[in-house]
């Protein structure tokens, strides 16, 4: 017989083992939101960057801007609206864009220098690799529509064993499908188990 006991306890097996399998952690180490906030469209970045698994290919200077649809793979760079040197490192593997919008500079941006596009990701000079960091960027009066950014989540991966690392944007702050598909399911066992419960009191 079914009993609450039971399913409770089942049900924090199940919990541990989707804990275990980091299910509801973020697996990236840099999450990028990019949203509409009141009359403007703010990107903020946050993470650290495990440079092990990237190759030091050269150094380019750029500011604060988004491109979603740039030729060599949609870029995003945060930090400074002044032109200022970043390193870039290669072995990216990312989407090769993520809108139709062409290069729009942004009005305001705060903290560590900060890029990525399909095969690069970009860092100030002397960045100290997995240094936590927070990167901001501001278009006033704008939206997603007329920045030319799709919604949807993109997933930029690097490196392998020790140093894999992988960075999301979430473009329009929208979660991950799979994270509405376990939240529904445990929610779910949580109704199951409440009525089951009741039903044998």
């Amino acid at each position: 017989m079914f009993t609450a006991r039971s399913s409770s306890s089942s049900l924090v097996v199940l919990f541990t083992s989707l804990l275990s399998l980091g299910v509801f952690e973020t697996r990236a180490s840099v999450i990028i939101t990019i949203a509409e906030s009141g009359s403007d469209v703010v990107a903020t970045a946050t993470g650290s960057v495990d440079t092990g698994g990237l190759t030091l290919s050269s150094s380019i200077g750029n500011s604060a801007s988004v491109w979603p649809s740039f030729a060599l793979g949609g870029n995003l760079f945060l930090g400074t609206t002044v032109s200022s040197t970043l390193e870039s490192f290669s072995g990216v593997f990312g989407p090769a864009s993520y809108g139709t919008g062409s290069r729009t500079a942004a009005n305001s941006s705060s903290g560590q220098l900060f890029g990525v596009a399909t095969t690069r990701v970009y860092l100030g000079p002397g960045y100290v690799s997995k240094t936590p960091f927070t990167s901001t960027a501001t278009w006033n009066s704008a939206t997603l529509s007329t920045l030319g950014i799709t919604p949807g989540t993109y997933t930029f991966t690097w490196g392998t064993g020790g140093n894999a690392d992988s960075m999301v944007i979430n473009a329009g702050a929208v979660p991950e499908p799979e994270q509405y598909a376990v939240v529904a399911g445990v929610l779910c066992l949580g109704v199951a188990a409440w009525n089951r419960r009741n039903r044998c009191a």
